[in-house]
């Protein structure tokens, strides 16, 4: 079977569009007309919030004899496919502040490597998995996240990156921690 085709009005033109199963785009900056439309609204927005002038995107759009009705929306679109393109494949970029490092997460970095160096296997990776004992499972959790510990003031995210315990790891031990020392209801 064939892909569907349909028709689609775009800025006064008509314009046909595979059927896909994304939705379709409402500007095409293929279009050099529509691509300077956009690129000059959203660039004298820019430009007005650095403080570096006060032009009207508008007149300058009429100067060009380029059409304004669906500058500001045209402007937008162009704005997130931008923001889209900058993030790339994978997974998002992680915020700022997740970026920021702990004060204490060297602290706990050297504490977790004097205790595997103690205890030689005690935590070790064998094809693509990483195994714990026992013993270094309680060091982290009673040793590292017990309250007034190393890593009492931390997130678990930076509990995490601080002890290279992958979060999924270490949030089930914690959660099976909880469930251990949870009295049970009778």
């Amino acid at each position: 079977m064939g892909k569907k085709r349909r028709r689609k009005k775009t800025a006064g033109k008509d314009k046909t569009q595979e059927n896909s199963g994304t939705p379709p785009e409402k500007f095409d900056f293929s279009n050099p007309d529509v691509f300077a439309v956009a690129a000059v609204t959203l660039g004298t927005e820019v430009k007005m919030q650095l403080g570096l002038g006060e032009d009207d995107a508008h007149e300058t759009l009429r100067a060009m004899g380029l059409p304004t009705e669906d500058a500001d929306d045209a402007a937008r679109e162009m704005e997130r496919r931008l923001v889209e393109a900058q993030r790339g494949p994978g997974r998002p970029r992680k915020s700022a502040e997740e970026a920021v490092l702990h004060p204490l997460t060297q602290k706990v970095a050297l504490a977790v490597m004097e205790y595997l160096m103690r205890h030689p296997g005690a935590a070790y990776k064998k094809r693509e998995r990483h195994h714990y004992s026992d013993d270094f499972k309680a060091f982290v959790l009673d040793t590292l996240m017990a309250d007034d510990e190393l890593c009492s003031t931390m997130t678990v995210r930076q509990a995490a990156h601080a002890t290279r315990i992958p979060l999924n790891t270490l949030n089930a031990w914690l959660t099976a921690r909880k469930k251990v020392s949870a009295p049970s209801e009778s």
